[in-house]
């Protein structure tokens, strides 16, 4: 799954109904990123090393002031060591243990398609061995021209697993 070209980047709303609306990219009419959309609570204090725990009924999308989430950037990583040689744990990358977030690029609907068609739904869990590596960092992971190229139309979600599933 990847790329490593250049789009032109247009910010793109998406409701969701009463769990708030997300803010996130569109790349040229090619797909569509959501990035760093939070799937459960934020593992700290007491609840490190836990089972993640689901959001909450009455959870809702927003920027905390009625706005929308801001999905349009990639989220810390779960922290991890090190494999690259002359790199110390933690050089150079933003690791944090508030890292539950799945990324999700959607097709962009063509003109006069059906509102109501629904699209599946491809999963990729990131390789790494449960140690290290995460679904957002590479340039080469973006899967818009997955998308769009690759003719796949779906929707693809990117999760990280460093972290126990729920």
């Amino acid at each position: 799954m990847g790329n490593n070209i250049s789009y032109q980047q247009t910010p793109v709303e998406l409701s969701l109904g009463d769990r708030g609306k997300i803010r996130g990219l569109q790349f040229d009419d090619k797909s569509r990123r959501f990035a760093g959309v939070p799937y459960a609570l934020p593992p700290a204090g007491s609840y490190r090393w836990r089972k993640p725990r689901p959001l909450p009924n009455s959870y809702s999308y927003s920027d905390g002031s009625g706005g929308a989430y801001n999905a349009t950037k990639f989220k810390a990583v779960c922290p991890q060591k090190a494999f690259h040689v002359g790199k110390s744990d933690g050089d150079g990358a933003a690791y944090s243990e508030d890292c539950l977030f799945v990324n999700i690029w959607t097709p962009v609907r063509k003109d006069g398609e059906d509102e109501e068609k629904k699209w599946p739904v491809k999963l990729w869990i990131h390789g790494g061995w449960f140690q290290m590596g995460d679904p957002s960092q590479e340039p080469g992971m973006d899967a818009t021209e997955l998308i769009t190229t690759g003719g796949l139309n779906a929707i693809v979600v990117a999760r990280l697993r460093n972290y126990p599933p729920m």
